[in-house]
């Protein structure tokens, strides 16, 4: 095969979180993972990735801020949320950050879900 695989960079502070993901993720897309914001952004100074996926409630910083920070860095970086929460707290979220994340994803994760969306596409929006 002559297409590469995405290089994905999953930052999430819960470890069960980090193991499924990097499991499932890793049949499809060339992943690392990350259990806080500074080791994210670390990895992100050190290395090229095509996609960065960010849980949002972490407790050292929101995936939002931190969001914004690597959008000052990386600005060609594809971003994707994941959080959860409510309808209302969703859909508040969504147009608070369309600027930042081209798509968000509620946990439970529908890891399958993402993989088929993903995987064949360049994750530039």
């Amino acid at each position: 095969m002559s297409k590469s695989k995405l290089r994905v960079l999953y930052v999430d502070d819960d470890p069960c979180q980090l193991e499924v993901a990097k499991e499932l993720l890793t049949l499809h897309f060339d992943v690392e993972v990350a259990f806080c914001t500074r080791k994210a952004m670390e990895i992100l100074d050190d290395d090229h990735f095509d996609l960065l996926i960010t849980d949002i409630e972490m407790p050292q910083e929101s995936g939002f801020t931190f969001a914004k920070k690597v959008r000052g860095r990386h600005p060609e970086l594809g971003m994707i949320a994941v959080s959860g929460g409510d309808q209302d707290s969703v859909e508040q979220f969504r147009q608070e950050s369309i600027s930042l994340f081209f798509d968000y994803i509620q946990k439970p994760v529908q890891w399958d879900d993402l993989i088929t969306r993903y995987s064949n596409d360049s994750a530039n929006s």
